[in-house]
């Protein structure tokens, strides 16, 4: 008889040293468009800390406009962060914000954080990042980011990418608010890559309606373990999926958890870990948070909301108290209380 699963222990959230500002009163300072691959053009300008973009010497991130010269970068570089950064203005997502324009970065915390990412308006692909394809971040918060994106058609929106097929570990979202008008994530819109060790414990809210997932780490897609939400997300429409963990799911779930707040009273397939499970394994998980979905919907439930998954949920578990559903739905999940 398997046993009832308790909370695994995670790596607190960094602790936030104090920002220093990063402009001079009474300038503003304008973030440059993506451009072509000019990384090794006049780079001990873009990053006068140091750095090659190598490996084993990354160009080191001490400013706005040395986070933001990653744009110039196309290819596969390296990059570490040296000191917290403080944003501020207007945040242009890294590789632009459209979803025709994309590039690969490594990116390395070191334990650091960003604070102040402010994105408004119509980004297709609206995060830190718009589209990253390849490298991964490691060892980052972001700190109370906000980030909004109108787009109603194909947008996707997520406080590190809007759309980034990367490696994320040990990365974490403190707070703040990710909104769109699509395919919202707390980490990221879409995503074909992995999450591990990480959280996120920003309100995560999507204005949109129709074909649209929406997930506490993830909109659609991804690999998640070691992994758990905080927070809040909230479905104003009659979208796809709905889950604390993914909005739609095509791979695995695995030893991770989600206390968010669910509501998504028009949404038939809502649940604690994953909204729409397609070809799925969720497997060792748990939720305890606060599930509304659609009333009368037979997709509501403690772990799984459609469930179309090849392998059968496996030791996972939800309070039925404090979700309320007395169900986990399609082959998924044991209630306690």
């Amino acid at each position: 008889m398997p046993q009832r699963i308790t909370g695994r222990s995670f790596s607190a959230l960094v602790s936030i040293a104090a920002t220093m500002s990063l402009l001079v009163t009474g300038l503003v300072w304008a973030q440059p468009a993506s451009a072509a691959d000019t990384c090794g053009t006049t780079w001990s300008a873009k990053w006068p800390a140091g750095g090659d973009g190598s490996s084993a010497t990354p160009y080191l991130i001490d400013s706005q406009p040395s986070l933001a010269a990653i744009s110039d970068c196309s290819a596969s570089y390296y990059f570490a962060l040296e000191k917290n950064i403080a944003l501020t203005g207007e945040w242009t997502p890294i590789f632009g914000g459209s979803g025709g324009s994309s590039g690969q970065a490594y990116l390395d915390g070191r334990g650091w954080s960003i604070s102040g990412l402010s994105i408004t308006g119509s980004h297709a692909r609206a995060g830190l990042f718009g589209v990253i394809n390849g490298g991964y971040i490691r060892n980052l918060t972001l700190v109370s980011p906000s980030v909004t994106s109108t787009v109603a058609s194909d947008g996707w929106t997520g406080a590190f990418a809007g759309d980034g097929s990367i490696e994320y570990t040990n990365v974490h979202v403190s707070g703040g608010s990710i909104t769109g008008a699509a395919n919202v994530g707390g980490f990221v819109g879409y995503s074909g890559g992995t999450i591990t060790r990480s959280s996120s414990g920003a309100a995560v809210v999507s204005t949109g309606s129709g074909d649209v997932y929406v997930g506490g780490l993830v909109g659609y897609g991804g690999t998640v373990a070691e992994s758990f939400t905080t927070g809040s997300i909230s479905v104003s429409g009659a979208v796809t999926g709905v889950g604390g963990l993914n909005g739609r799911s095509s791979s695995t779930t695995s030893n991770s958890y989600s206390s968010a707040v669910i509501t998504a009273a028009e949404t038939n397939n809502v649940a604690g870990i994953m909204g729409y499970g397609q070809t799925c394994s969720p497997q060792n998980t748990f939720a305890t948070g606060r599930i509304t979905g659609k009333s009368g919907s037979g997709s509501v439930g403690g772990i799984v909301g459609f469930f179309n998954c090849l392998n059968p949920v496996l030791l996972s578990y939800y309070d039925t108290q404090t979700t309320t559903q007395l169900t986990g739905t399609g082959n998924a999940g044991i209630g306690k209380t």
